[in-house]
C-alpha cells in the first residue's frame, strides 16, 4: 500500500486571479466566482497513413493556441477599486496586460492579454455578475510551489 500519497485534491476556495499582474503591489479581483480552464492547448494529430496501412495512424502535431480566457466575478461599481472600475479603466486602456492565478497549493498561472468585459443577464432574486474575457497573447507560464 503507498503510504505516501500526494494530497487527494483541492477545493476551490482561495483560488485568486490578478487582472494586471505588476508584482508585490498587484492586487486580486475581491469577488471572483469562476475562472476559466488553463490548458497549454490541445495537439493536433497529423495523419499518417500510408497506401498499405489497414488502420489510420496518425502523429502529435503542434499545440493549438487558447485564444480567450475567461474570468467571473460579482458585479458593483461603486467604489474606485472596485473589481468592475479597475477591469473597465483595462479595457478602455486599451492594452495587453499581464495576468496572474494563484492556486491555494502555491502553483502560479501567468499570461497575457487584452480585456473586455460584460455583464452578464440577470434575474430575479439573483446576485448580478460580470464576466472579463482576455485575448490571450500567448502560453501559459507555469511555477510550481517549492518542496
Amino acid at each position: 500500500m503507498n503510504e505516501n500519497k500526494p494530497t487527494r485534491g483541492l477545493a476551490s476556495k482561495g483560488i485568486e486571479f490578478y487582472p494586471n499582474y505588476t508584482g508585490t503591489s498587484s492586487k486580486c479581483l475581491n469577488y471572483l466566482t469562476q475562472i476559466g480552464d488553463i490548458t497549454k492547448g490541445e495537439r493536433e494529430e497529423l495523419d499518417a497513413t500510408c497506401m498499405d496501412d489497414d488502420i489510420e495512424h496518425s502523429i502529435p502535431g503542434i499545440r493549438k493556441k487558447n485564444d480567450a480566457y475567461e474570468v467571473t466575478f460579482l458585479y458593483n461599481a461603486k467604489e474606485k477599486e472596485s473589481d468592475y472600475q479597475v477591469l473597465s479603466a483595462l479595457e478602455d486602456a486599451a492594452q495587453s496586460v499581464p495576468i496572474l492565478v494563484k492556486m491555494p497549493d502555491g502553483a502560479e498561472y501567468s499570461n497575457s492579454g487584452l480585456p473586455s468585459i460584460t455583464i452578464n443577464g440577470v434575474g430575479v432574486n439573483s446576485l448580478i455578475e460580470a464576466k472579463a474575457v482576455y485575448k490571450l497573447d500567448g502560453d501559459w507560464q507555469r511555477t510550481f510551489p517549492q518542496a
